[in-house]
């Protein structure tokens, strides 16, 4: 079983993903992170310097998304998979 422990500032959250999971990232396989961004948000993403772009368009750099839901990942933020023992699995926080 995983676990998303997101770290935002003070803050952690930990929501468990289920057995397995899908990441897909920004800047390794577009296509995919755009197609999850419309499904996701509701809206296609843009580009950073588009007129058009938000705090989403230009903050998320990857989804995550397991068993019951889907996160987008913010560029702010901390993301580790940890795996349910408690040991970190992957640390995903943007670099």
């Amino acid at each position: 079983m995983f676990v998303l422990r997101t770290i935002i500032g003070e803050t952690q959250i930990n929501q468990e993903i289920g057995k397995s999971y899908i990441l897909v990232e920004r800047f390794t396989d577009y296509e995919k992170f755009s197609a999850k961004f419309q499904e996701h948000f509701g809206k296609p993403h843009v580009a950073d310097l588009d007129d058009l772009s938000d705090f989403h368009s230009k903050n998320v750099y990857a989804f995550i998304w397991g068993d019951q839901f889907t996160v987008p990942l913010y560029s702010d933020q901390k993301y580790y998979v940890m795996t349910e023992n408690g040991a970190t699995f992957a640390n995903l926080t943007f670099k």
